[in-house]
């Protein structure tokens, strides 16, 4: 009697813990859907502190934020790069680049030039 309910007891938690871990896995794949690539992410959605008031800034001045990124990675390291995004932080701006060519590459730069526009508005 005493050996049948310690079989019962084991059977019951292994069927729980299995079952248990498939809701688990599904769980999981829920969450692997909102990761992306990083050859495919291009900065939508991201978001930094203090972005609110940088970012209308950013926004504002894009052509010259994109002629100054691309002219640095042009005269630093003789690649010309594709400006994906432009996102405001405290201070400054992130500014989402991809490589035109080999070797390709994606990376971000945070130029300082936002900061001194920043301080005339």
């Amino acid at each position: 009697m005493k050996h049948k309910r310690k079989v019962m007891t084991i059977t019951t938690v292994i069927s729980l813990l299995i079952g248990g871990c498939g809701v688990s896995e599904s769980g999981n794949n829920q969450q692997k859907n909102r990761y992306v690539s990083v050859q495919d992410y291009t900065g939508q959605g991201y978001d930094l502190n203090g972005g609110e008031q940088t970012d209308k800034i950013a926004e504002a001045h894009r052509e010259k934020i994109d002629k100054a990124v691309k002219t640095f990675f042009m005269e630093e390291y003789k690649t010309e790069v594709t400006v994906h995004n432009v996102v405001g932080a405290q201070g400054g701006a992130t500014v989402f680049v991809e490589s035109k060519g080999e070797p390709h590459f994606h990376t971000y730069a945070m130029p300082l030039f936002l900061c001194r526009m920043k301080s005339r508005y």
